[in-house]
């Protein structure tokens, strides 16, 4: 049985809600003190309760469209793998024109 069973839908809407929008200002600070981290360039630094190491890497990303374009539809399809996801999206309810959550 779910943790959630005795919720309604409409609570559980909401709950996800709160709950995403307190990540994404968790992230914005996350990612604000990360990227002071990397300003400074400390390849370690060790805190008093968490150490943070930086390390360098490169990433390689393919233009899809290029690709497509360069070598056609059919043999750009041979080696394709879709994969079915499902997307929840959460954005603030708004009643009478008022953003109830922020």
């Amino acid at each position: 049985m779910s943790k959630f069973h005795n919720l309604s839908s409409r609570q559980i809407a909401d709950d996800l809600g709160d709950t995403d929008a307190r990540i994404k200002a968790l992230t914005e600070h996350k990612d604000a003190l990360k990227d002071e981290l990397k300003k400074r360039g400390d390849e370690r630094v060790e805190g008093d309760r968490w150490t943070v190491t930086l390390a360098a890497s490169a990433r390689t990303t393919y233009d899809d469209k290029a690709i497509r374009a360069a070598l056609g539809e059919e043999i750009v399809k041979q080696y394709e793998r879709v994969t079915e996801t499902t997307t929840l999206r959460v954005k603030p309810t708004v009643v009478f024109g008022e953003t109830i959550a922020a």
